[in-house]
């Protein structure tokens, strides 16, 4: 279930109220922020394995809550409150991060992530939350849906840059979160040679669907949660 929470909040510079009007997806809208809370995950799988029945949530390497596959290929997972061990602080998260601004860098934070384990309990994969196949090529307007808990009330604001080689990634962080389970989206909003920019705000846009993503065939599982980059994470 989705809880949205709306409240007030001064847009203090032209350029913020700039940036919000240009971004017409985002809940984010004139001076009136909406807080987009979830107390579950749930939802069909796609291309899930007929013996990947065990899903369990993760805090990086900590096992949240694990629970298992309802018939049809449908989960729903309770999300219960996180341990203090299993959160790390915004200004941790988020330290590599040039170019943006943490409104509370002392709030405790973290993203989970969904995986799955067969009945011998060995692990075959990972859930993604997404509007396109997972085997598609990057391409505008493609959108990755996360759960992040937090503490306190955070704001993220700023552009990131990062360069490999000739490849560029930009990332606009336009996201507000408070105490509880928040939903946020990545969204490409450019793509040419070299180079390609994302949108990260809170909320979800509707049409993502969960995908299983097969870690025999993938041994590095990108999850796209935009924290230190858009890079791949090995599962352990």
């Amino acid at each position: 279930m989705i809880i949205k929470i709306p409240v007030t909040k001064i847009l203090i510079t032209v350029c913020f109220g700039l940036l919000f009007s240009s971004c017409n997806d985002n809940p984010t809208k004139g001076n009136d922020i909406i807080y987009y809370l979830t107390n579950s995950v749930e939802g069909n799988i796609i291309d899930l394995p007929a013996d990947g029945r065990i899903l369990k949530v993760y805090m990086q390497n900590n096992v949240l809550v694990t629970n298992t596959v309802q018939p049809n290929s449908f989960m729903h997972i309770d999300l219960p409150e996180p341990p203090a061990n299993f959160l790390v602080t915004a200004g941790q998260l988020y330290w590599s991060v040039t170019g943006i601004t943490i409104s509370n860098p002392s709030a405790k934070v973290n993203f989970i992530d969904v995986r799955v384990f067969d009945s011998s309990d060995a692990l075959t994969g990972l859930l993604v939350k997404l509007n396109h196949d997972p085997d598609e090529t990057t391409a505008y307007q493609q959108i990755s849906v996360n759960v992040f808990y937090c503490d306190n009330n955070l704001d993220l604001q700023g552009r990131n840059l990062r360069i490999t080689g000739r490849d560029t990634v930009a990332t606009n962080y336009n996201a507000y979160f408070t105490r509880g389970w928040n939903l946020c989206t990545s969204r490409i909003t450019q793509v040419r040679e070299n180079y390609t920019e994302y949108e990260f705000f809170n909320g979800e846009i509707n049409g993502a669907k969960w995908y299983f993503i097969n870690a025999m065939d993938n041994n590095l599982i990108s999850i796209n949660k935009p924290t230190i980059s858009h890079e791949r994470t090995k599962l352990r």
